[in-house]
């Protein structure tokens, strides 16, 4: 297997397949160190090469492999077998949506509050925009490598540790997603219905595409919170990872899955289901899953548990396999 007539792979038929006639030849698409990268078989440089030495000298027939991708264009993996490694490259396209609030006082329900006369003062002052749109594109980048980045298991039992690297791009990616910047108002929720495919996602993309930033002065169904930076990145960050994390499982497990956050919630409503209903309830240990809804108490440490499955990890990997048009 050539690569710009460099060997990736090269291998001598076993005697049983020098006779006359079809035999069938295999390749896993690792290369000679051990790594599979799917950027390299879908390179349109890549051919393969058969050389058959006989008693009247060598003939050589070459033909291009044509690699592409066979489920998705937005990923890409490189597989390291010797240091049990993963590689993943994520290609998202994030688009400014805008902001709301900004420059305005804190809204004057606000400043009637008990013990607002006591607040800083500079939370009552006019809001100043803290994150830029590319600062904004910077958190969700962060929040895809973080919240998708874990130790999965292999078939033949040992551990595999992957790493997402999640890049903006507007070639190869998966659709588009907003970011808003919303303060002084309303808590904004993040939605993503993604790509149409199917009846679910149709009627979906009536719903905006968007990851919001709430930070500052936010009015939540209990009444106003003022909202630090520090933890509106956080936020951010996690939610970033969960609505794009939306376009994966649609594309490997379809819209229902996706759309029920796993079964966990009303594909309408979007309401967490309850325990008596098939829901879940948040664990007191353990991991918790990025794309369920849970019932009760957000924990503590939320933050530090929250991740994406092993199983929507380990169906990223896959909807980056390519197939040979050859």
């Amino acid at each position: 297997v050539l690569l710009k007539s460099k060997i990736i792979y090269q291998a001598i038929l076993p005697n049983n397949m020098l006779n006359q006639g079809n035999h069938l030849w295999e390749w896993n698409g690792y290369d000679q160190t051990g790594i599979l990268n799917t950027k390299t078989l879908k390179d349109p440089a890549l051919m393969l090469e058969f050389e058959c030495h006989y008693s009247g000298g060598v003939h050589q027939q070459q033909m291009n492999l044509n690699g592409v991708f066979a489920k998705q264009d937005w990923v890409d993996v490189k597989i390291n077998s010797g240091t049990n490694t993963v590689d993943i490259e994520l290609r998202v396209n994030i688009q400014d949506g805008g902001s709301e609030g900004v420059g305005e006082h804190p809204p004057a329900s606000v400043r009637k509050m008990q013990g607002y006369a006591s607040q800083p003062s500079s939370v009552k002052q006019p809001h100043i925009r803290t994150q830029s749109f590319n600062n904004l594109k910077v958190l969700v980048l962060q929040g895809l490598s973080k919240y998708w980045s874990r130790s999965i298991s292999s078939h033949s039992g040992g551990r595999y540790s992957v790493q997402v690297n999640a890049i903006h791009s507007t070639k190869n990616a998966m659709d588009d997603i907003e970011v808003f910047y919303n303060t002084n108002r309303s808590w904004l929720r993040s939605s993503n219905p993604g790509s149409v495919r199917g009846l679910y996602s149709f009627f979906g993309n009536f719903v905006p595409e968007r990851i919001a930033y709430n930070v500052g002065w936010i009015e939540y169904s209990n009444g106003w919170n003022y909202i630090s930076g520090s933890d509106a990145n956080i936020a951010f960050s996690e939610t970033a990872a969960h609505e794009i994390g939306h376009e994966i499982l649609s594309a490997y497990g379809g819209d229902k899955y996706s759309y029920s956050h796993k079964g966990s919630s009303s594909i309408l409503t979007q309401k967490t289901k309850t325990s008596a209903n098939g829901g879940v309830t948040y664990p007191s240990q353990g991991g918790i899953d990025l794309m369920k809804y849970y019932n009760g108490r957000r924990p503590y440490n939320f933050y530090s548990r929250v991740f994406a499955s092993e199983q929507d990890v380990k169906s990223l990997i896959w909807l980056a396999s390519v197939r040979f048009d050859g």
